[in-house]
């Protein structure tokens, strides 16, 4: 062999190993790109699960807050009902409280009536002997009526109320 076919079997050979060398690393690094795009699918895939695990679990913190919710509007709702309860108790104690005062005001005017009622029967007779007639009367006795009625509160004596339109004189 002479040194020229020696030269160009040696670099055949080293170009060879070369090509080979090159494929063998493509291969490798295609195999080790499979590997990568595999375990991104992979942590892609577990990614999905985690977040559809995590979506149940806020899921089921919702639904329990809803629930809380319901629960707290319950209360509020039970208190704002006994806050009205007390208001209309309150208000109904305060009217029953009305009540009693005019009633009580009502029993002393009571008791002032007889009093009155006598001092009308001591106006009455003079009146009915000197009119003579029960048409003058009635007329004398409604008009002394009235005068009652409008200042039922004063108790009428000649010492305490002058009226010009009363028989007292």
């Amino acid at each position: 062999m002479s040194r020229e076919m020696f030269e160009s079997l040696k670099t055949y050979i080293l170009r060879e190993r070369d090509k080979r060398r090159e494929q063998l690393e493509q291969k490798e690094e295609f195999q080790r790109n499979q590997i990568q795009e595999e375990l991104k699918r992979n942590k892609a895939k577990m990614s999905l699960e985690e977040i559809k695990i995590e979506i149940q679990k806020l899921e089921l913190k919702l639904n329990e807050l809803k629930g809380e919710k319901h629960q707290l509007f319950s209360q509020l709702k039970k208190v704002l009902n006994e806050d009205e309860m007390r208001r209309r108790n309150r208000f109904q104690e305060q009217n029953e409280q009305q009540f009693i005062q005019r009633q009580t005001q009502s029993l002393y005017q009571l008791k002032q009536q007889p009093m009155q009622q006598s001092i009308q029967q001591q106006i009455q007779q003079p009146i009915r002997q000197s009119l003579g007639k029960r048409n003058h009367f009635d007329l004398a006795l409604n008009e002394l009526n009235q005068q009652n009625s409008y200042n039922s509160y004063k108790i009428y004596s000649p010492n305490i109320h002058q009226n010009s339109n009363s028989f007292i004189h």
